[in-house]
């Protein structure tokens, strides 16, 4: 069955249509980016049904700050203790190695605070294009909404690395100081290891202060992504799929804390897990420079992503004569990262910019050209999965 090729210029019209204002969760232009969604579904036949979720933004937003400000606080303490000789190294030491291994081992319950009941709410939109056979379910998605933040993400995250493992450091030299205190060891030249001592707490006081707001249009994150499930949508909805579901989901909430992919996970995974099923998520799916990327791990930890689905992508690429990099996400903040928790096939065509979260984020900046090979791959990899589960019959 031949199917039509990726229409970029439609598709750049949505990202300059969503990226009109910023789409921070709760704002006026996150209410009439669902309304666009919906309005292009019903003028392509493919209603795109809202599904309201809970979550407690609140709880959400603050724990990234109140973490930020407790180890800040604990590192300067554990220095000044370290300043006055006092046995208090032995208690704060331990502390801050178990604080600062919080991001690491902790990331499985901050995941549950996104379906954490509360008072908010926001909406998930979905649509399903029913396939001939109906053998399982292809997952096209991305998130909808967008912020802005003083720091930019790169900076921020090397921000992040840079400080836990400074501070754990430091909790490893103030639980030895301390024993060697003990041991009647005499501790010199402690005037500049207090100073050094102090970096992580810097750091983390700073990052504390970082705050989301709506100044980000969002073109390249994730207006882009949008697009690209959009036009896919459209392709598929006159020449549906011969054996699988094509299921179209808009995430909201998605810079909160991945709540619409949580929540809808957590209503959907048994249903989805009956049959085979593969996520395939576009966060900003190209880059300014109009590389190509797939995430194939995230997390710390390392979490590798699927192998099979990075398999297709990249042989789909290739073939079109496009390369096709490999991007590790350390940080594990995208909306595919729970549905490999879960044990889903599911990965992301990604990138990254230092101008995200920034007025930057425009749709002047972005690369039509990447847009639309970002689209035909993509559009070839449904294709191939849906061949390979093809009647044998």
């Amino acid at each position: 069955m031949m199917h039509e090729h990726f229409n970029c210029r439609k598709a750049f019209l949505h990202i300059r249509k969503l990226s009109s204002s910023g789409r921070l969760y709760g704002s006026h232009g996150e209410r009439l980016a669902r309304v666009y969604i919906k309005a292009v579904g019903e003028e392509m036949a493919v209603p795109f049904r809202e599904e309201k979720f809970y979550f407690n933004n609140r709880a959400r937003t603050a724990v990234a700050p109140v973490f930020c400000l407790g180890i800040s606080a604990l590192c300067a303490a554990g220095a000044v203790s370290f300043l006055l000789n006092g046995h208090a190294m032995l208690v704060f030491g331990p502390l801050i190695l178990l604080v600062a291994g919080l991001p690491v081992f902790g990331q499985e319950l901050f995941g549950k605070l996104g379906v954490f009941k509360g008072n908010d709410t926001a909406f998930n939109l979905e649509g399903t294009l029913a396939g001939g056979r109906r053998a399982g379910t292809i997952i096209i998605c991305a998130h909808y909404d967008s912020k802005s933040q003083r720091i930019p993400p790169p900076a921020r995250m090397v921000m992040l690395m840079f400080g836990l493992a400074s501070a754990a450091a430091v909790g490893v030299a103030l639980a030895v100081l301390g024993l060697l205190l003990i041991s009647g060891a005499e501790l010199t030249g402690k005037t500049g290891y207090f100073f050094i001592m102090l970096v992580p707490a810097c750091v983390f006081a700073a990052l504390a202060m970082d705050r989301n707001g709506n100044g980000s249009p969002g073109a390249l994150d994730n207006a882009s992504g949008v697009a690209i499930v959009l036009e896919l949508s459209r392709i598929f909805k006159a020449r549906p799929l011969e054996n699988f579901d094509l299921r179209a989901v808009f995430f909201g909430a998605e810079e909160s804390g991945l709540c619409g992919s949580l929540n809808y996970l957590k209503g959907h995974s048994r249903e989805l897990a009956a049959k085979p099923c593969f996520v395939l998520n576009f966060d900003m799916p190209f880059s300014q420079q109009g590389m190509l990327s797939v995430n194939t791990r995230f997390g710390f930890p390392s979490v590798p992503t699927s192998s099979r689905l990075n398999g297709i992508v990249r042989e789909a690429a290739g073939e079109m004569g496009y390369k096709m990099r490999n991007m590790n996400m350390p940080g594990g903040v995208s909306d595919h990262c729970p549905w490999v928790r879960e044990g889903f096939n599911a990965t992301a065509f990604t990138s990254s910019a230092n101008y995200i979260h920034g007025p930057g984020d425009t749709a002047g900046r972005i690369n039509t050209e990447a847009l639309r090979r970002s689209g035909e791959v993509a559009l070839d990899v449904v294709l191939r999965l849906d061949k390979e589960h093809s009647d044998p019959a």
